[in-house]
């Protein structure tokens, strides 16, 4: 059942809550990969993108990319998953001093109406 839960969640990752409106929303699996495994983008150029197995959170359309957030720790940041780790996994996210807007967002595999009618 795990396996059949982790390959649903590996094509869409949800941010339910946010400080930054830009990072609301679906991120959906795409064509483009990154360090093995999809980019999950949403429709405001926001990109959850792997990294060396360690996952970030960011704007890839610019170059230098604009890194908001990064989760940089073996424990509790997915460190070489497939897919970016949920808020409630206890993933040890850090905002970038540059971008630091607050909070980071609250991230769901499951959509975001069914998350929050379980808080």
């Amino acid at each position: 059942v795990v396996g059949l839960k982790f390959s649903f969640a590996s094509s869409e990752v949800y941010v339910c809550e946010s400080d930054e409106p830009s990072f609301l929303g679906k991120y959906t699996a795409g064509k483009q990969v990154m360090d093995g495994v999809p980019i999950f983008s949403n429709a405001n150029d926001m990109s959850f993108f792997r990294n060396k197995g360690f996952w970030y959170i960011g704007n890839l359309a610019p170059w230098p990319p604009e890194t908001h957030y990064r989760c940089v720790e073996v424990e509790g940041c997915g460190y070489g998953e497939s897919v970016p780790p949920a808020t409630a996994a206890g993933a040890g996210w850090k905002p970038s001093k540059k971008y630091d807007k607050g909070n980071f967002p609250v991230v769901s595999v499951e959509p975001c109406s069914a998350a929050n009618e379980e808080l």
